[in-house]
């Protein structure tokens, strides 16, 4: 979900990029389209150039996410190594919590 603070959104996915694992995953940005970060790090964006920084942004966006989990995540946050593998094992862990 991207904040607007300048500079967060590719510290996030430069984060996200720099991790691997064995879980499939694929990463879409809630914000303002920008083609040279989804070129850079491979990322889809839901929303273009006139989409706001806001939960609004958030909720008209979220039922275009796919997958058997959504992981939503600030770009005021940066993951650190096995962050993906933990949430994973959480679900593993408990089935009701989805």
């Amino acid at each position: 979900i991207e904040s607007g603070s300048e500079g967060a959104l590719p510290k996030c996915l430069a984060a996200l990029s720099a991790h691997t694992t064995d879980i499939p995953y694929s990463v879409s940005v809630v914000g303002r389209g920008n083609p040279a970060l989804a070129t850079q790090f491979g990322v889809g964006f839901l929303g273009d150039a006139g989409t706001p920084d806001s939960l609004a942004a958030l909720r008209n966006s979220i039922d275009r996410l796919s997958g058997e989990f959504v992981v939503l995540v600030s770009d005021r946050l940066i993951p650190h190594p096995g962050w993906l593998a933990a949430i994973d094992e959480g679900f593993a862990r408990f089935p009701d919590a989805a």
